[in-house]
C-alpha cells in the first residue's frame, strides 16, 4: 500500500520519464490520492492536489466500481509484476535501484517494441513520435513533495509530526491545526492561515520560547542566561 508521499513521488518520476505532462490523470480511489470519492466533487488528497496544480494536470478520479474506466492500464500490471519476480528469482541480491533500471530498459527495448495486439503498432515508438510531442511541457522546477497532516495542539504548546515536536503559539492550545511537512521545514496552518514555520531539527524538538505565555517566557530566558528567578 502506498502512502501519500510515495504516491506523489511516483508521479514526479513518471513525468520525468515521459519528458512531459499528460493533460489528465485518471486514478483509482485509493486514499493516497482521493480522500472521499464523489462523481461530481471528489475530495482529493491535499499533497496530490498540489502536485497536480504544480504540473497543470487535471485530476480525474475513476468512478467507483467501474473497472472499465482504467481497464487497459491495469491489464499491464500483472505483466510488469511477473517481470520483477523473474528478475529477483534470477538474482536474489539485486537492489531495488538495479531492478528499476533493468525494468526500464526492458520496457523501452523489449516490451515497448512489441506490436500491440489491437493497433499493430510498437507502443514506445508511437509514444515518442505521436504522444510525447503533444504533452504539456515540464515546469522549470520539479514539485517538492510535502505531506499534509492534521494535528491537535497539546497543553504544553507542542504538536508532534513524524516523531518530532514543534512549538506553536499558546493561543492555539487545544485547537486542531494542519501541518505541511516538507524536506527541511514544517508549515503550520490554522483556518488556512500560516501561523508558524519551523526548520526540521536534528534532535526531537524544535522550540520557540516566544510561543509560550509571557510569564513562562521570562522564566525560560532567565534560565538560559543563568539568572536567578524571583
Amino acid at each position: 500500500m502506498q502512502d501519500q508521499k510515495s504516491f506523489v513521488e511516483s508521479h514526479i518520476k513518471m513525468f520525468r520519464f515521459f519528458g512531459g505532462v499528460t493533460k489528465t490523470l485518471s486514478l483509482d480511489n485509493l486514499k493516497a490520492g482521493v480522500i472521499k470519492p464523489d462523481l461530481y466533487e471528489p475530495k482529493i488528497n491535499r499533497s496530490y492536489a498540489e502536485m497536480g496544480l504544480h504540473y497543470g494536470v487535471f485530476i480525474n478520479p475513476c468512478r467507483p466500481a467501474k473497472p472499465k474506466d482504467k481497464g487497459k492500464v491495469e491489464r499491464d500490471v500483472p505483466t510488469i509484476r511477473e517481470e520483477f519476480k523473474k528478475m529477483f528469482a534470477i538474482n536474489p541480491s539485486i537492489t531495488i535501484t538495479e531492478a528499476n533500471h533493468q525494468i526500464k530498459q526492458w520496457l523501452i527495448q523489449d516490451y515497448g517494441q512489441r506490436k500491440h495486439g489491437t493497433t499493430q503498432l510498437k507502443p514506445y515508438e508511437f509514444f515518442k513520435e505521436v504522444e510525447q510531442p503533444v504533452m504539456l511541457p515540464l515546469p522549470e522546477q520539479e514539485y517538492e513533495i510535502s505531506e499534509w497532516k492534521q494535528v491537535k495542539v497539546h497543553p504544553d504548546c507542542f504538536i508532534q509530526i513524524n516523531k518530532k515536536s514543534y512549538s506553536v503559539p499558546y493561543q492555539y492550545v487545544g485547537e486542531t491545526l494542519f501541518v505541511k511537512a516538507k524536506s527541511r521545514t514544517v508549515e503550520i496552518y490554522y483556518n488556512e492561515e500560516l501561523i508558524k514555520q519551523h526548520l526540521i531539527p536534528k534532535n526531537n524538538r524544535q522550540t520557540d520560547y516566544d510561543d509560550f505565555p509571557e510569564i513562562h517566557t521570562e522564566v525560560f530566558r532567565r534560565k538560559l542566561t543563568s539568572l536567578p528567578v524571583t
